[in-house]
């Protein structure tokens, strides 16, 4: 990335973020292979936390670097979603060049290492008809959360981006009521959509 000023780099880690969203969200309707998604999860992830690192940095080098992060993070669910990365259905010939190519183009994230049980808490708004509380708090491993949650978040899928552990609460409420982050814009879309 050029170098910018540090309200350039934070608002380019706030799009890079806000895209990272949108394009987990078409790669959620357009793939099934568990995988896969697995991979996009993470590079949503990381778009989002980088985002939340760039807004919190105080110097520019940190604000540059984080805001790095987040873009090289969408760019990997960019590739994801236009099926640059393939990791199912692999001919066993072609097994050691598509771990290669894989390994280069998600910087060898490691996927295969078991979730922790945790405390996690909903900190969007309350979505009564889907019977979702704000605060509402679930043990288990992230996957387990959404996937307890997986038809509200099917209906509103930025359900999903307000569950956070425990101890990111007072600071991803914090984010929720202060414009210009992803986190703000995922409350504001669950808003919008229950008064539909």
């Amino acid at each position: 990335m050029a170098k910018m000023t540090i309200a350039e780099a934070k608002a380019a880690a706030a799009k890079a973020a806000d895209e990272a969203v949108t394009l987990g969200e078409k790669i959620r309707e357009k793939i099934k292979d568990e995988t896969v998604l697995e991979f996009a999860e993470t590079a949503e992830n990381l778009a989002i936390e980088k985002a939340g690192e760039a807004e919190e940095k105080t110097l520019l080098a940190d604000i540059n670097a984080a805001a790095d992060e987040a873009i090289l993070a969408v760019e990997k669910l960019k590739n994801i979603l236009s099926g640059e990365i393939i990791t199912s259905g692999i001919n066993e010939s072609d097994t050691e060049n598509q771990n290669e190519t894989q390994d280069n183009t998600l910087n060898k994230v490691e996927l295969q290492k078991p979730e922790e049980i945790k405390s996690y808490v909903y900190i969007g708004p309350s979505v009564k008809h889907l019977g979702i509380r704000e605060n509402a708090i679930y043990r288990g491993t992230k996957t387990d959360v959404l996937n307890h949650l997986k038809e509200a978040i099917e209906e509103i899928p930025h359900i999903g981006k307000m569950i956070f552990e425990t101890s990111e609460i007072a600071e991803k409420k914090k984010k929720a009521k202060e414009k210009g982050n992803s986190i703000y814009n995922a409350y504001e879309t669950i808003k919008k959509a229950i008064k539909k």
